[in-house]
C-alpha cells in the first residue's frame, strides 16, 4: 500500500472535479480551486504566401479592433521568429478575445486573423498557405482551460 501520492493536472481539472479522491479533499481545498479559475489563451500559427516586408523578424507586433462598428474588441499579438520559416507568423490572444475565438471553429479564427492582417498591411495581398495550427486549452479535456485568467 502506498501512503501517499503525488498528483500534478491542472486547477481546471481539478476544479472540475474530473479527478476523485479518498478520502475526499478538505474543503478548504475544494474552496481555494473554486476561486483558481482558469481563462482562455489562443495561440495560432499560419504561414503566409508573402511575408509583408513590414514584418521583420524577433519583433512583437499588435493589431488592435476597439470594437466599433458591431465587432468584438480585438487584440492580435503577433511574430515572425528567426528559427522559424521565414513565412511564419506565431500569433497570440489572451483574455475575453482567445475566449471567444476558442468557440469559433478553427477555419473562422484563420479568416479572422488574415482579416486584421489585410486591414494593416492593406499594400500586400495576404494569402494564407494550408499550413495552420491553432490550440484550443479550453476544448482539452486533460486541461480545462489556460492558465492566463486574470482576477
Amino acid at each position: 500500500m502506498v501512503d501517499a501520492c503525488i498528483v500534478t493536472v491542472s486547477v481546471g481539472v481539478l476544479a472540475a472535479g474530473s479527478i476523485a479522491f479518498k478520502p475526499a479533499l478538505p474543503a478548504i481545498y475544494t474552496k481555494a480551486l473554486k476561486a483558481l479559475r482558469m481563462g482562455s489563451y489562443k495561440k495560432i500559427a499560419v504561414e503566409l504566401a508573402h511575408m509583408p516586408p513590414e514584418i521583420q523578424e524577433n519583433t512583437n507586433y499588435y493589431l488592435y479592433n476597439d470594437g466599433n462598428n458591431n465587432t468584438p474588441e480585438e487584440m492580435w499579438q503577433f511574430y515572425r521568429h528567426s528559427d522559424y520559416p521565414k513565412n511564419v507568423l506565431i500569433a497570440h490572444m489572451s483574455g475575453d478575445f482567445a475566449e471567444q475565438l476558442d468557440a469559433m471553429p478553427d477555419s473562422d479564427v484563420y479568416r479572422a486573423f488574415k482579416a486584421a492582417l489585410t486591414e494593416a498591411y492593406e499594400d500586400t495581398t495576404i494569402a494564407l498557405r494550408s499550413t495552420k495550427i491553432a490550440t484550443n486549452w479550453n476544448a482539452d479535456p486533460l486541461v480545462a482551460g489556460a492558465y492566463s485568467y486574470t482576477a
